[in-house]
């Protein structure tokens, strides 16, 4: 039709979800990155979310600044699939990476 623009698809978190167990967030301004279960961000703010809400709400844990870009985990081989969640030796937990000051919902 005439005069109607087509938008190109969005991205939900359920997608990713779908796509994949977890991702990786890399810190926009130093690098640093951090896996984060999708699970997480469904539950923080539902499925039908953009997963932009994600991008711009990361704050980073090492320096603080917010915004990050999401990369899917590498993939291991056809035996393998997508690589597992990384797990420290240490078992050292990290905050999931999300920690914004906007409202949940």
């Amino acid at each position: 039709m005439r005069g109607m623009k087509l938008r190109a698809a969005r991205t939900t978190l359920g997608d990713l979800h779908r796509a994949t167990q977890w991702l990786w967030l890399y810190c926009e301004k130093c690098f640093h990155s951090s896996p984060l279960a999708c699970a997480v961000a469904v539950i923080r703010w539902g499925a039908d979310t953009s997963s932009d809400k994600l991008r711009r709400s990361a704050r980073c844990t090492a320096c603080g600044h917010k915004g990050a870009t999401i990369q899917r985990p590498s993939w291991g081989g056809t035996d393998v699939g997508f690589l597992p969640f990384p797990a420290p030796a240490n078992l050292e937990v990290e905050r999931s990476g999300i920690q914004d000051d906007e409202p949940h919902g």
